[in-house]
C-alpha cells in the first residue's frame, strides 16, 4: 500500500510540477502554453509521468531534491523546446539534429557550450543514478523500461494511434502545440517527417516544373542579380522606437519605391536561412514536410529550378556566400539547384578578410563579388548570400561606428546592434546596385531579407506579420514596387521580366507536387 500511494504522489507531483514549468516558461517569454485539453492528459502527461518514474530513486534522502530529480527532465525538455520555438516559431524535430553542426559555423562558442553543457549534464545524471540506484537490477529494469518506451513511442504503431486523435491545426503549429502538448507535438511532427520522407518516391509525378512555372526561352538575354541577406529588418517598422536619425541611408532612398521597400513573405522566422534560399532560387515553397530543411534533402542531382532554368537558356550561374560549405548542406544543395560555380569565402584564400568582423560584412562580399563578375563573358545568374546580420549581430565599432542611439535603449542592446548595421548594410546595397547599374544598365537586381531576426517578443513588436520581410527590385534602373508575394513567387515574376507574363493559377495541393517532383528530381 505505501509503495501505491508513493508512486500516486509522485504522479501528482509530476503534473504539478508540469503545470507550474508551463506556466513560468510562459510568463517569462514563451508563447506556448498546455490549454489542459483531453489530449493533454492522453498524449503529453503519460510521457512525462513515465520519465518521472525513470528518475525517481527513494534513496535520496530529501524528499523535495527526490522530486526535483524525477521531474528535472520535464524542465529541461519544456525550456529547451520553448528556446527553440521561440527562435524558429515552429516545433523541433528529430531531423534537426542533422543541423547541429551548423552552429559551429555561426558561432563556436556556443557549439562547444552546448556540447559542454550536455556532457555536465550526462554526467551529472550518471552520478545520481549510480550512487543512488537499489542496485543493478533496478538500473537494468528502468534502463529496460526506458528503452522499450523510446522504442513504443517511434513505433509506426503509437503513431497511428496518435494521429487518430492528435488535433492537428493546420494553420497553426502554436495552437497546435498548446492543444496536445510540446512532447507530443515533436513526436507527431517527427514522425510525419519520416512518413513524408519514406512516401516521397511515391509521390513522383510526371508533371513538368519547367512547363508549369518557366515557360517559353529567354531572347532577350539581362543579367540578373539575386541577392539574400541573413535578418535584413528595416528597424523603422518595430514599433515604439525613437531614433536620433533615420536608421535608413540617404542613399539607398533612390533605389526604393517612394522612399520604401518592397515587402516579401519568407516561409521562416528567427532561423533556417536555407529555407528562404530554396524558394528564392528553386521557385517551389519551402513546405518542410520531408525535412525541416530542404537543402538537406537535395541530393545532387539538378532540378528543375529557377537556376536550372537560367543556366539552360545560356546563362552562366554563379554563387558567392559569406559561409564555409559545412552550412546546411549547402555544397551538394547548390549543385542540385544549378550552380556551376559557388564560392564560399569563409575558406576562399583569394578573399581577404576584415579581421574585426565576425561575420563578413555585406559590402565587403559585395565589393569583392563585383570583381569576380568582371571575368564573365556570358549572361550571368547572379547569386549572394550576406550573413552579417546573423545573431548575435556583431558591430565592428573601429571601422563602422555607431550612428544612431535610440532613446532608452542600452548601445549594448541588440535592438540597437540591428539598428546600426541596417545604416551602414544600406549604404553597402546602395552602392552595391549603383556599381551594377553604371555597367550593366539592363540589370534586373532583386535583394531580399531572408527572415526577421528572433528579436520580437511581447514588448518588442513589428508593424507587420513575422513572416513579412523587406525586398527591393529593379529593372533596366527603374524600381518595381512587386506586390506583397512569397519569396518563391520572384522567381516567377523576374522569368516573366525575361520572357513574358504567365498565368500561374497553382492551389496548394499543385503546389506540393511541384515540391516533391523537385525533391525526387534531386535523388536520380
Amino acid at each position: 500500500m505505501k509503495f501505491i500511494l508513493e508512486y500516486l504522489k509522485l504522479i501528482l507531483v509530476a503534473i504539478l510540477v508540469t503545470i507550474i514549468i508551463d506556466g513560468i516558461l510562459h510568463n517569462l517569454f514563451s508563447e506556448l502554453y498546455l490549454k489542459g485539453s483531453h489530449n493533454t492528459f492522453i498524449l503529453e502527461l503519460p510521457i512525462l509521468i513515465f520519465a518521472s518514474f525513470i528518475f525517481y530513486f527513494q534513496k535520496i534522502k530529501s524528499i523535495i531534491l527526490r522530486y526535483i530529480f524525477a521531474t528535472s527532465l520535464i524542465l529541461i525538455s519544456y525550456s529547451i523546446f520553448d528556446i527553440f520555438y521561440q527562435f524558429l516559431g515552429r516545433s523541433p524535430v528529430i531531423s534537426d539534429l542533422y543541423n547541429f553542426s551548423a552552429i559551429y559555423h555561426f558561432s563556436p562558442i556556443l557549439y562547444f557550450s552546448i556540447i559542454i553543457g550536455i556532457s555536465a549534464l550526462l554526467l551529472f545524471y550518471a552520478y545520481i543514478i549510480n550512487k543512488f540506484n537499489n542496485g543493478k537490477k533496478d538500473i537494468i529494469i528502468k534502463l529496460f523500461g526506458m528503452i522499450f518506451f523510446v522504442m513504443l513511442l517511434s513505433s509506426d504503431f503509437y503513431f497511428q494511434y496518435q494521429k487518430s486523435i492528435f488535433k492537428f491545426i493546420s494553420w497553426s503549429q502554436k495552437y497546435t502545440i498548446r492543444a496536445n502538448g510540446r512532447i507530443a507535438s515533436f513526436i507527431y511532427f517527427s514522425k510525419l517527417e519520416q512518413e513524408n520522407r519514406k512516401n516521397l518516391q511515391f509521390k513522383n509525378s510526371d508533371i513538368n516544373i519547367s512547363n508549369i512555372l518557366y515557360p517559353d526561352r529567354i531572347k532577350n538575354k539581362q543579367n540578373i542579380y539575386f541577392v539574400v541577406l541573413e535578418s535584413f529588418i528595416n528597424p523603422n517598422y518595430i514599433q515604439d522606437l525613437n531614433f536620433s536619425r533615420n536608421p535608413l541611408a540617404e542613399e539607398l532612398i533612390p533605389y526604393l519605391n517612394n522612399g520604401d521597400f518592397s515587402h516579401i513573405i519568407s516561409p521562416i522566422y528567427g532561423g533556417g536561412t536555407a529555407q528562404a534560399e530554396f524558394e528564392v532560387l528553386s521557385g517551389i515553397p519551402a513546405l518542410a514536410t520531408v525535412g525541416s530543411i530542404e537543402f538537406n534533402t537535395l541530393q545532387g542531382s539538378e532540378i528543375e529550378s529557377f537556376v536550372h532554368q537560367v543556366k539552360s537558356n545560356g546563362y552562366q550561374t554563379m554563387a558567392t556566400i559569406a559561409t564555409d560549405s559545412g552550412y546546411f548542406n549547402s555544397k551538394t544543395a547548390y549543385k542540385s539547384l544549378g550552380f556551376e560555380k559557388v564560392i564560399f569565402l569563409e575558406s576562399e584564400k583569394e578573399f581577404t578578410r576584415n579581421i574585426n568582423d565576425k561575420r563578413i560584412f555585406d559590402g565587403d562580399i559585395f565589393t569583392y563579388n563585383l570583381e569576380n563578375l568582371k571575368k564573365s563573358n556570358k549572361p550571368i545568374f547572379n547569386y549572394v548570400l550576406g550573413m552579417y546580420g546573423h545573431l548575435p549581430y556583431s558591430r565592428n565599432l573601429k571601422d563602422r561606428k555607431d550612428e544612431i542611439s535610440i532613446q532608452g535603449i542600452s548601445s549594448d542592446s541588440e535592438i540597437h546592434r540591428i539598428t546600426n548595421q541596417f545604416y551602414y548594410r544600406t549604404k553597402a546595397i546602395a552602392k552595391y546596385i549603383s556599381d551594377i547599374i553604371s555597367c550593366d544598365s539592363n540589370a534586373i537586381i532583386f535583394i531580399s531579407a531572408d527572415h526577421l531576426p528572433p528579436v520580437l517578443t511581447t514588448t518588442i513588436k513589428y508593424k507587420f506579420d513575422k513572416y513579412q520581410n523587406i525586398s527591393i527590385l529593379i529593372n533596366r534602373g527603374k524600381v518595381i514596387k512587386n506586390p506583397l508575394m512569397h519569396q518563391y513567387e520572384v522567381p516567377w515574376l523576374v522569368w516573366d521580366l525575361l520572357t513574358k507574363p504567365h498565368k500561374r493559377d497553382l492551389n496548394n495541393s499543385e503546389l506540393e507536387k511541384l515540391y516533391y517532383k523537385a525533391l525526387n528530381e534531386s535523388l536520380n
